[in-house]
């Protein structure tokens, strides 16, 4: 008994005596500080920034002459590359007006699509002075007897045929087409051609590095939880995870944020706003943009962070929408890692080029094509080589007059959209070599998800927070 007796003394003096350091983890006793990479960063955008004087009193029109100007030559390559390479070669109409019956032939324009269910400002107007109901929101126009026509300078002309997919593509298009004119005048196509993806710079890169996106915060919006937005936070911050993740966080070289930092006002018709509810909204905002401005004080703290406007922030609404003011983030604009930047952005990461929006083009496009895949639709832009078809038509931007610079001259490595539903990637090649990371990022505040790109592989990752590690807190 006294020796079992001196065996528990000594038992119980080791348990509270100080731990041997030879067997406590080397990371343990003594971490080590990960550097946050670096890289070299440009700044492209600044075919998008308006300048002070620019004018709105200018005809839209003049953006659809620039643009088909710009692309004619193009997509006429393009065109001459898939149908004159055989014996039987179509004829080259280079005016829609010198275009003649039953003979095959191809030509190029612009694509108007007319849709009986396109919404209206005259039809809203109307409505509201006859005292009755305007015309009800839908989530797709798309109706089976829209009808597609063939713009130039010249003239117009009504396409058919079952080869072209009129339910698919939308007005603004620059588009070559294969086929004949009938006795109604109509053309009956048999078959199209877009531009095809740009020429793309060489990719150098050999950093193992990382770019993080994120977007659809939409802080202060109903059933938004700052929680999960937090440890997105300390994650990108280094403050989560594991030895290993830190590491891999220490990689990641700036964050860009794609829009949609503040909620989406309640009420967007002031008209039908009382006074109560107008100073209650503003108090809102006014508190959703202070929380912002703590996240980003600690991102910023730790690394480069470009925020992007989208549609519910509080910037201009037509497109590009310029830089979020710096006074609205008092305290993160005093890190000079914290820049706004227009949207579309496009920038250059260690030679890798990026070019994203905050979404509103893939978001207009859905509404007035058959098409379900935002993916997908990402994609088709890519090779239609622009950014925004539907501006001016559906989708509001400013009277361009000298230039489109919604055209896509070069194609980037790495092209995104903001707050979509979910997320999707999928690597597109042009016939010219050209390899393409398209991503469709979603929006944080439904899926808790943001998104990695790797510089040397171009591979992304989505990393999510998700709410059953939670618990009730995300609930």
């Amino acid at each position: 008994q006294r020796e079992l007796a001196a065996s528990t003394m000594a038992a119980a003096t080791d348990l509270l005596s100080e731990p041997n350091t030879a067997e406590m983890d080397a990371d343990t006793r003594d971490p080590q500080p990960f550097a946050r990479v670096v890289c070299n960063y440009e700044n492209l955008s600044a075919r998008f920034k308006l300048d002070l004087g620019s004018s709105w009193k200018v005809q839209y029109s003049q953006i659809y002459f620039r643009r088909v100007h710009k692309m004619r030559a193009i997509v006429t390559a393009a065109a001459q590359r898939k149908w004159c390479s055989g014996p039987n070669k179509p004829t080259h109409v280079q005016q829609i007006l010198r275009v003649q019956q039953n003979e095959r032939s191809f030509m190029c324009g612009t694509l108007f699509k007319h849709m009986k269910a396109k919404p209206s400002i005259l039809d809203e107007y109307n409505a509201r002075e006859n005292y009755e109901a305007p015309p009800a929101e839908r989530s797709k126009y798309v109706e089976e007897d829209d009808v597609l026509i063939l713009e130039d300078e010249t003239g117009r002309a009504v396409l058919n045929g079952l080869a072209i997919p009129v339910d698919e593509l939308v007005t603004g298009i620059v588009i070559a087409v294969l086929g004949a004119e009938d006795a109604s005048g109509e053309f009956i196509v048999e078959d199209y051609c877009f531009a095809d993806l740009a020429p793309q710079p060489e990719l150098r890169c050999k950093s193992n590095a990382y770019v993080a996106l994120i977007s659809g915060l939409n802080v202060g919006a109903s059933g938004t939880h700052m929680l999960p937005l937090q440890l997105a936070v300390d994650y990108l911050t280094g403050q989560l995870g594991s030895t290993m993740e830190q590491e891999l966080v220490s990689r990641i070289n700036r964050l860009v944020m794609a829009g949609n930092l503040i909620e989406e006002p309640q009420e967007k018709d002031l008209h039908k706003q009382n006074r109560f509810k107008s100073k209650t909204a503003a108090a809102d905002s006014l508190q959703a943009t202070k929380e912002v401005d703590a996240l980003l004080v600690q991102l910023a703290s730790s690394m480069s962070v470009d925020i992007m406007a989208g549609p519910n922030d509080p910037s201009n609404v037509t497109l590009p929408q310029q830089a979020l003011h710096r006074c609205m983030f008092p305290r993160g604009a005093s890190f000079a890692t914290l820049k706004g930047v227009t949207n579309p952005y496009e920038f250059s990461v260690d030679s890798v080029r990026f070019l994203g929006t905050s979404g509103q083009g893939v978001d207009d496009i859905w509404k007035f094509t058959s098409l379900t895949d935002r993916l997908h639709i990402l994609k088709q832009t890519l090779f239609w080589r622009h950014l925004f078809p539907t501006a001016p038509d559906t989708l509001g931007c400013f009277p361009f007059y000298q230039e489109d610079p919604f055209i896509i001259e070069e194609t980037p490595h790495v092209y995104f959209a903001g707050n979509q539903p979910e997320y999707a990637t999928d690597v597109v090649k042009g016939h010219d070599g050209q390899t393409v990371r398209v991503i469709c990022v979603p929006r944080f505040d439904t899926t808790r998800t943001i998104v990695l790109v790797n510089l040397q592989t171009l591979e992304s990752q989505p990393v999510t927070f998700p709410a059953d590690l939670l618990g009730d807190a995300m609930r």
